[in-house]
């Protein structure tokens, strides 16, 4: 895909407000904890404040609100861009998240850009489709942003959100357990003026997200005994492309 070349200090006034992301988390957190028995651990490794990106593995349907609820402070995530259509895209723009349209995901790198710029939380799913999970396909749009907004990259490890056998767009059993587990902050591989970055530099830096996401996965299902489905469900290839 193509990558924009737009300084964060020219983009401010396209970041969604902050409210909409705080209200967003409040439905998104009371949702998922009445419906299933979510776990979440590593919270002390999302800062507080300031700009941060948030990245997590990308398996089911609830994984957006999920995160969105469970990370610990407003953030604008970017979301496929079909959901932003009808009823529900009022309460996509409502919420605060970013649509990445498919085949553009230039307008939704500028706006998280923008979230960054003013020191707010951004969550990507890097993958770009639900799956797997597994991280084994990235695609740059992390590498992007970290590098040229100069933000550390926390890594998430989601398992539970999807059985094997079931649909990507399947929801899990009632009050199954899902588990949250939130990485230590992933540093830019690289600190270099943003007309110097090559897409060398990005290809890098998502490799680098990808391992260390790939060593939470691994890590958090020996640990709290749930594993990624073994099949890829029934994948969704219009999800975002950044």
């Amino acid at each position: 895909m193509s990558l924009p070349d737009t300084p964060a200090s020219t983009t401010l006034l396209t970041a969604p407000s902050t409210w909409r992301a705080r209200w967003a988390r409040i439905v998104g957190k009371v949702s998922c904890r009445v419906l299933w028995r979510v776990e979440v651990y590593g919270t002390e490794n999302v800062p507080s404040a300031g700009k941060s990106i948030v990245a997590g593995n990308h398996t089911g349907f609830i994984d957006g609100p999920l995160l969105i609820g469970e990370t610990p402070r407003p953030t604008h995530f970017l979301v496929k861009g079909a959901f932003f259509e009808g009823p529900l895209g009022v309460v996509m723009r409502a919420a605060g998240q970013i649509p990445v349209l498919r085949g553009n995901g230039k307008a939704s790198l500028v706006q998280g850009d923008a979230v960054l710029a003013r020191g707010g939380s951004l969550g990507i799913f890097p993958e770009g489709t639900r799956g797997r999970g597994d991280a084994a396909q990235m695609h740059p749009g992390v590498g992007w942003l970290a590098l040229h907004t100069n933000t550390a990259v926390v890594p998430v490890a989601i398992l539970g959100s999807r059985a094997t056998g079931d649909s990507v767009k399947a929801l899990p059993k009632l009050r199954s357990r899902v588990i949250v587990v939130f990485g230590a902050p992933i540093a830019p591989t690289v600190q270099l003026p943003e007309h110097e970055i090559t897409r060398e530099h990005i290809a890098q830096m998502v490799s680098h997200v990808q391992r260390a996401m790939q060593e939470l996965l691994k890590q958090s299902s020996e640990k709290y005994g749930i594993s990624l489905p073994f099949d890829t469900g029934t994948a969704d290839h219009t999800d975002s492309n950044v």
